[in-house]
């Protein structure tokens, strides 16, 4: 399971596995996430109410423990790959708004592995992932790179969560948000591209692995249904 996994990580930029862990299991971790009142805001994206440090609790371990995704983010970026991130999320509704993850963009530069545990349905109104497959490589990455960083760079104190990760990588152009495409823009690119995006919906229980380097986006919510956990790979010493 894990080769394929990490085969189609590498070939496309993500792989889609329904019924991950069991429904009990999927039900007692939906469970243990926090109200909505007691999670933390996320300052670029006022819709995710977030818990940081999900790992910590123990409802949670069979995610952020699971080896078979360890075995799977180690195939792709080798033993030194380590966990940056651990979120349980509540996307909420916020309809159509012109943000910046409504539109095709790219996190990083650096190479990033995400694992995301749906413990709801997530359906086409939920705040769906949109990927491009095959967006990952490809020489077109480096002009439009530097393009989207001089016109659209942020600075590290423009987030207010997380401060001493990202004071650590201020100016440094690789972690910087790399900006994003308008949507003629993307359809133009990914015409001649011959790419086509995917929407990565599934039911509770669906474990979805991906390259955070392909363009991606988020098709706005219209409901407070979309609950998951995050985690986030990086090779030692390459994230902060």
């Amino acid at each position: 399971m894990s080769n394929r996994q990490a085969r189609e990580v590498v070939e496309q930029g993500f792989s889609v596995v329904d019924d991950w862990y069991d429904s009990g299991t999927v039900t007692a971790m939906r469970a243990a996430v926090p109200e909505v009142s007691a999670l933390t805001v996320e300052p670029q994206s006022p819709s995710v109410r977030s818990l940081h440090d999900a790992s910590s609790m123990a409802a949670f371990a069979p995610f952020f423990e699971d080896s078979r995704i360890r075995d799977v983010v180690e195939t792709i970026m080798g033993a030194r790959a380590e966990r940056v991130r651990d979120w349980a999320q509540v996307r909420l509704a916020d309809g159509p708004r012109g943000a910046f993850d409504e539109f095709f963009h790219i996190d990083s530069f650096k190479h990033r592995i995400k694992a995301f545990l749906y413990l709801t349905d997530v359906g086409h109104d939920d705040g769906t992932l949109v990927v491009v497959p095959n967006s990952t490589t490809g020489f077109w990455r480096v002009p439009l790179a530097h393009e989207l960083y001089s016109v659209e760079r942020r600075s590290a104190a423009s987030w207010y969560t997380e401060a001493a990760s990202y004071d650590a990588i201020s100016g440094r152009i690789e972690n910087h948000f790399a900006g994003c495409l308008t949507h003629y823009r993307a359809e133009l690119l990914m015409r001649r591209r011959k790419l086509s995006p995917v929407p990565l919906r599934g039911k509770a229980g669906t474990l979805v692995i991906w390259d955070s380097r392909c363009l991606h986006k988020h098709i706005p919510s219209t409901t407070d249904r979309r609950v998951m956990l995050e985690a986030v790979f990086a090779c030692a010493g390459a994230y902060g």
